[in-house]
């Protein structure tokens, strides 16, 4: 597209001013210290237009891509939710085998206690 070589561009430049950052970095070690503030200052200066190169270049991409990155929410929010109903389900299903094994359980120990009073001699 269009964006494809303004990016390319911005990359060019902003590895151009990477490598001078590194230049003169490699330049001021040896250098007296108000030279490698004044260094500093000015690669402070560089790096912040690198920063607004990039804000731009990730603005063109938004401006490039905004169908895709819908898309995907679209798909990933609509898994998400069958995920979530799988699980409820899955736990509703648990629930309801725990609670007949628990009622199975309730009804044989009702059935043996009253089994045992009725063995239990009556003049005792």
């Amino acid at each position: 597209s269009s964006f494809h070589s303004k990016a390319i561009v911005m990359k060019e430049t902003v590895q151009a001013r990477i490598d001078k950052i590194l230049e003169a970095q490699k330049k001021a070690m040896d250098a007296l210290p108000d030279s490698h503030i004044a260094v500093y200052r000015a690669n402070v200066q560089i790096l912040n237009t690198i920063k607004e190169d990039l804000a731009r270049v990730e603005a063109m991409l938004l401006q490039a891509k905004p169908a895709v990155g819908l898309a995907f929410n679209k798909v990933f929010v609509k898994t998400s939710w069958w995920i979530i109903l799988l699980v409820v389900i899955f736990l509703g299903v648990l629930s309801f085998g725990l609670f007949i094994v628990w009622h199975k359980q309730a009804k044989a120990a009702l059935i043996e206690k009253k089994a045992d009073k009725t063995d239990e001699p009556i003049g005792q």
